[in-house]
């Protein structure tokens, strides 16, 4: 992969936090590995789930949003923390017109997350989820 492909990164001791974009759909697949690392040497066990979710705000972010323009993974002991930030202050809306060609993403997120939502500023929006840190 090349440089311009891939997303910046800063990574932190196993209980802190991830900082990541990506602004270009080229930049999805390595976010979501490098979260998934992330959250593998945090010791979470709840990846899978974690990484859809992830994956489904980073793609409304870059294709509704103007793009990731800074994604942040952290856990705790309880849980895993997930906050996206675009540059369109549009809150999401989970879509409901055809979910066989899309919209079904804020669904997932709903059905996985114990929590989610979003706030606005100037600057755009911040779309959260919080999920357990362990599978149950």
């Amino acid at each position: 992969m090349a440089d311009e492909q891939r997303p910046r990164t800063r990574s932190a001791p196993a209980d802190a936090q991830l900082e990541t974009s990506a602004t270009d759909p080229s930049e999805i697949a390595a976010t979501r590995r490098a979260a998934a690392a992330h959250l593998e040497r945090c010791g979470c066990t709840n990846i899978a789930d974690a990484i859809l979710v992830l994956s489904e705000l980073v793609t409304n972010a870059v294709v509704h949003g103007g793009g990731a323009t800074r994604v942040c993974i952290s856990c705790d002991q309880t849980a895993i923390h997930i906050n996206v930030f675009d540059r369109r202050a549009d809150p999401p809306r989970p879509r409901l017109d055809n979910p066989v060609i899309g919209g079904r993403g804020l669904h997932i997120v709903e059905h996985l997350a114990q929590g989610w939502g979003s706030t606005t500023d100037a600057l755009g929006k911040q779309v959260w989820a919080t999920l357990p840190r362990d599978r149950g």
